[in-house]
């Protein structure tokens, strides 16, 4: 069989319709390696569209993309990271990857992170100002976009 050149499966990729894209995007990251790399920064370029299953997934990696440094400050600034994130480092740069993010986006990080906290007091509310800043932070600095 005789194989595709990169330039146009990028160009098929990226012509999906977008209400069928990611549904066919998720199965051809399943085709190869080569495949993996030309669809994942696709798929991460807007994740905006999620459903609940998807977003606490979505969550879990960028938080685990969090740099140890950064995950020292939340710790020392009393924000527990969920225990739930990768210990590994991930295949990807995901964040890099972002081309448009809304700040819902931001804010489903920040309940993620603060998922059993109760919500109520000044200290919580400084604590997720002070988080945001952070992801805002990291973003800026790591998405090439």
């Amino acid at each position: 069989m005789e194989k595709l050149n990169v330039d146009c499966l990028i160009l098929i990729f990226n012509e999906l319709k977008a209400e069928i894209r990611n549904k066919y995007l998720y199965s051809c990251l399943l085709v190869n390696k080569e495949w993996s790399h030309l669809v994942v920064p696709i798929l991460w370029a807007n994740p905006e569209y999620l459903n609940n299953d998807s977003k606490k997934k979505f969550c879990n990696t960028i938080v685990s993309c969090l740099p140890p440094s950064l995950k020292q400050l939340l710790f020392d600034n009393d924000i527990r990271l969920p225990s739930t994130i990768f210990s590994k480092s991930l295949t990807f740069n995901y964040i890099s990857f972002f081309k448009y993010l809304h700040a819902k986006v931001i804010n489903n990080i920040i309940e993620f992170v603060f998922e059993k906290e109760i919500t109520k007091s000044i200290d919580f509310l400084e604590k997720r100002k002070f988080l945001e800043q952070e992801i805002y932070k990291l973003l800026i600095s790591q998405c090439k976009n």
